[in-house]
């Protein structure tokens, strides 16, 4: 598939089920906005929305808005987080071409100098003094272990943002669970670009080349939108 464009959920859903992955993204023949819907994702939707809110409002020294019980841990990590650091960014949208060079984009995610988007991503939090990053991404609902492995969430934002800010030498991911207040943390060097870089490359590739995208039984066939899928309910 030519101009195949990836992101971290993208990514997800192909290693989970290559069928839901092609008919969400390429034939884009079910309507899967109804899934935007469920309570939790509206629900952390809305807390996303109020500390992007709240950061903006504090870099613009304009009074803060009161955050709901939900938000407020975020609250305070974000006030930990202009403490220590001279730049806070919240929701940054990035996308970056074939050479994983950073591309600049609208607020629709179109290219504006030429280049073709080669994978993206957003950070909800991100936190910078000279050489030095934090990004955050903030979890609602339950805490859940760290599942390390090659194509993990926190690599592909160190990536992103060593690709983004070429001063930034160390990068600390963090996974942050606001309503358990549990954190995941795994931090990142510059020297690691390439070997961080390489499976999100080989993945890129095997989807661009694939032929055939079967459908696979896992454990969100439960909540599926595919509901003729010979697996839907099944797990």
């Amino acid at each position: 598939m030519a101009d195949t464009i990836l992101s971290f959920s993208k990514i997800n859903e192909y290693l989970s089920c290559p069928s839901l992955y092609y008919k969400k993204n390429v034939t884009k023949e079910y309507d899967f906005e109804k899934d935007k819907n469920s309570a939790p994702l509206i629900r952390g939707n809305n807390i996303h929305s109020q500390i992007e809110q709240y950061i903006l409002q504090v870099k613009a020294k304009t009074q803060p808005i009161e955050l709901s019980d939900d938000a407020k841990p975020g609250k305070s990590i974000v006030d930990k987080l202009f403490a220590a650091y001279p730049i806070v960014e919240a929701e940054l949208a990035i996308a970056l071409d074939k050479d994983w060079k950073s591309i600049p984009i609208n607020r629709w995610w179109q290219e504006q100098d030429g280049r073709k988007s080669y994978i993206r991503a957003k950070l909800d939090i991100t936190a910078i003094d000279g050489n030095k990053a934090v990004c955050v991404d903030i979890k609602s609902g339950k805490y859940r272990p760290y599942e390390d492995g090659e194509l993990t969430q926190l690599r592909l934002f160190a990536l992103t943002v060593f690709a983004l800010y070429p001063e930034v030498q160390e990068c600390e991911t963090v996974y942050a669970f606001v309503d358990e207040k549990k954190m995941t943390k795994e931090t990142f060097y510059r020297n690691q670009f390439d070997t961080l870089r390489a499976p999100f490359d080989k993945i890129h590739k095997q989807i661009s080349e694939a032929q055939s995208f079967p459908a696979t039984k896992n454990k969100n066939c439960k909540w599926c939108s595919v509901l003729e899928c010979q697996f839907k309910g099944k797990w």
